[in-house]
């Protein structure tokens, strides 16, 4: 936790806020990401996930040797098809109302990282704990 801890720290005085500017709600196979908002993968997302990815020993991706993707999860679950569907639309209107071109609505600058404790096994999520807050400090352009 203390090791985490310093990475994660030394990581937010590395770079500012984030500019998140999203694309769509999408849906996905993976368990965790089942439904989420996916981010437009700029530059600076990709170097702020890289230099996170490099301090915790791990290789810049989205596993599997895929690119990385930007996205904020919205739904973890293994569902069906349709369900999976439907929780992308409901998704969809709870973000963006009745019009996908509104999907600017949902953008938005990280200001903050979380670092939490989590056991992937726990697929109800309630052993997950939050350890800390860390605001993104250095003075990189947000806009």
């Amino acid at each position: 936790k203390e090791k985490s801890a310093a990475i994660v720290a030394s990581l937010a005085s590395a770079f500012g806020p984030l500019r998140c500017d999203a694309m769509e709600v999408s849906a996905g196979t993976r368990f965790h990401q089942c439904v989420y908002l996916r981010m437009v993968p700029t530059e600076q997302l990709a170097n702020a996930h890289a230099l996170a990815a490099r301090a915790f020993g791990l290789e810049p991706g989205n596993g599997g040797g895929a690119p990385y993707m930007p996205h904020l999860s919205l739904v973890y679950g293994q569902l069906t098809d349709a369900q999976r569907e439907d929780a992308r639309r409901d998704g969809e209107t709870a973000l963006l109302g009745n019009d996908a071109a509104n999907v600017a609505d949902a953008s938005f600058v990280a200001a903050e990282v979380t670092l939490w404790r989590t056991d992937i096994e726990d697929l109800t999520c309630e052993s997950w704990s939050r350890v800390d807050r860390y605001p993104l400090k250095s003075a990189c352009d947000a806009s």
